[in-house]
C-alpha cells in the first residue's frame, strides 16, 4: 500500500498562497502500523527545521493525518479520453462546414 502524511501548520500560513503551511509526505512503508511509526518520526523530529513551513516564523504542526491510497487514477487514460473527445468534436464541426460547402457548391453547379 501507499501512505501519505498530511500536515497542517498552525496559523493561516505565510501569504495566503495555496498550499502554504501544508505539507504532504509519502511514507515509504508497507502497513498502517509502519505508517504511524514513520509519521511520529516526522512529527517529533530531532532537528527543528522540520517545523519550518516557510511562514517566516517557527510554526508547529496543528493537525496531521495519514492517508492510505486505495485506488490510483490513471491520469494518462483520462487525458487520452479528453483528447479523443476534443478530436471528435473538431471532426463534427469540420463535417458541418464541409456539408455546408458541399451544399453551396451543389447549388452553384446544378
Amino acid at each position: 500500500m501507499t501512505y501519505f502524511l498530511l500536515e497542517w501548520g498552525s496559523g493561516d500560513g505565510c501569504d495566503h498562497t495555496i498550499g502554504c503551511n501544508r505539507r504532504i509526505t509519502e511514507l515509504k512503508v508497507e502497513t498502517m502500523k509502519e505508517a504511524e511509526t514513520s509519521a511520529k518520526r516526522y512529527l517529533m523530529p530531532d532537528e527543528p527545521e522540520y517545523f519550518d513551513f516557510r511562514c517566516g516564523e517557527a510554526c508547529y504542526i496543528s493537525r496531521a493525518v495519514i492517508v492510505e491510497v486505495v485506488s490510483e487514477i490513471n491520469v494518462e487514460e483520462i487525458y487520452n479520453e479528453c483528447r479523443a473527445l476534443t478530436a471528435a468534436q473538431k471532426q463534427r464541426e469540420k463535417d458541418v462546414e464541409d456539408k455546408a460547402e458541399f451544399e453551396r457548391l451543389k447549388k452553384k453547379f446544378d
